[in-house]
């Protein structure tokens, strides 16, 4: 177990010190630690991204996340996580369960409007779509879908 949280502690000092040498955020990349993008992370099939841990800030540096088909980013049983200044793209854009204390800022969420498949249901393009989200906040941002 002491072998896991020293990696940890290691990981964590060499990512929060050094933005350039933290590596490309690619489809699929479940985040960890606070990461802001160096570029767009689009065209993604499935969910594109996903907050993995309590406390991440997530700074999309004007940046889009995309998901072609499916959920551009998912929040599930998560606490104190911050997105930032960016564009979330998919059939739902951001899909939040089971948090508490979710920050939204700066941002566009845009439900459906990249969606390149031939499903007409609009009942499953969504902008938003929280369930048993508490105590959280969306300002200075744009929800469509």
């Amino acid at each position: 177990m002491h072998k896991g949280l020293i990696g940890l502690a290691v990981t964590g000092l060499a990512l929060g010190g050094a933005t350039a040498c933290e590596p490309a955020v690619r489809c699929g990349a479940v985040i960890t630690v606070d990461t802001t993008l160096t570029k767009d992370v689009a065209g993604c099939a499935g969910t594109a991204l996903t907050i993995g841990a309590d406390g991440v800030r997530l700074d999309l540096n004007g940046h889009t996340v995309e998901s072609v088909d499916g959920v551009g980013l998912r929040i599930a049983g998560r606490r104190e996580v911050q997105v930032d200044d960016g564009t979330v793209r998919g059939r739902v854009a951001l899909h939040a369960s089971d948090t508490e204390r979710l920050i939204i800022r700066h941002s566009a969420i845009r439900g459906g409007d990249n969606d390149h498949t031939d499903d007409v249901d609009l009942s499953t393009k969504k902008g938003l779509v929280f369930e048993r989200v508490h105590r959280s906040r969306i300002s200075d941002s744009s929800v469509t879908g």
